[in-house]
């Protein structure tokens, strides 16, 4: 402890020491101190929480070590999700896998397009972590055998505290962009390989709710329909529309999901008032 004592009386006086427990008043913005204590102590793999009291701030210190990864387990989800969705996107093409599961190659578009917008998105967390000196593990997939979705998304495991705001801003918001900046192109492809056909009655087709982005992207690809006229979406502009669902269901100001975790950085101790 002695080594964090003489690191954290460059930015606070401390006014008590209970074990691994200091707590301590910062001479400036706690934010900067924390970011400079993060530099200097993650080299010795040593995090702290931190608990904002009336005056003062209390800082639970503690040793964690690299974790080791899960390989087989990662990749085990991994395949089982890869089957899950080529089941699904294989459906959508008409055909039944169970009958003959070397038709699962339509499933490619589909599954390739989701699990891509899925992954860049968690990769994105966990590149942010790294960066940070954060510990977190690679993205576990779900794999979920419905014959709409085909896979319950992925996450990773933060295995380290986050200490400071901005820490966990960046962290937060990295997944959000890179999944939303391939899913833009991805289905802006899938619209343009889509059908634009006549809205004759017949048995009902799944509806999907259009959000502005996904409506623009629409128009861009196929400019405006004509009357009387729908679009049959390709498994590339549904697996787009998937993510980019996901990625705004994820946005939500709630608890851990990403939007969470955003605002909580922007508003602290206020978050509770959201």
């Amino acid at each position: 402890m002695e080594e964090v004592i003489n690191e954290l009386s460059k930015y606070a006086s401390i006014t008590g020491i209970e074990g691994n427990h200091i707590r301590c008043i910062f001479y400036d913005n706690p934010e900067e101190a924390f970011l400079k204590l993060d530099k200097t102590l993650r080299g010795s793999g040593i995090y702290y929480r931190v608990k904002e009291l009336e005056e003062q701030f209390e800082l639970e210190f503690m040793h964690i070590e690299k974790p080791k990864h899960n390989y087989p387990l990662h990749l085990t989800l991994f395949l089982l999700t890869v089957l899950s969705t080529l089941f699904v996107g294989t459906i959508q093409r008409g055909f039944n896998p169970l009958r003959d599961p070397t038709k699962l190659i339509y499933g490619i578009p589909f599954s390739l397009t989701l699990l891509l917008i899925l992954g860049i998105h968690e990769m994105g967390h966990f590149l942010a972590s790294k960066k940070n000196g954060i510990f977190a593990t690679l993205p576990y997939f779900i794999p979920f055998p419905h014959p709409l979705i085909g896979t319950m998304g992925a996450f990773i495991k933060i295995k380290a505290p986050i200490t400071n705001r901005r820490t966990l801003m960046e962290i937060g918001i990295a997944g959000p962009i890179s999944g939303f900046i391939v899913a833009i192109p991805l289905t802006l492809i899938g619209l343009k390989l889509s059908q634009v056909v006549e809205a004759v009655p017949g048995p009902e087709r799944l509806a999907l709710g259009n959000s502005i982005i996904f409506s623009t992207l629409l128009r861009i690809a196929k400019g405006p329909l004509p009357e009387g006229y729908t679009v049959l979406l390709h498994p590339m502009a549904f697996a787009g529309w998937l993510g980019l669902f996901v990625t705004a269901l994820n946005l939500l100001p709630v608890g851990q999901l990403d939007g969470g975790h955003i605002m909580y950085s922007l508003l602290s101790s206020k978050f509770k008032y959201v």
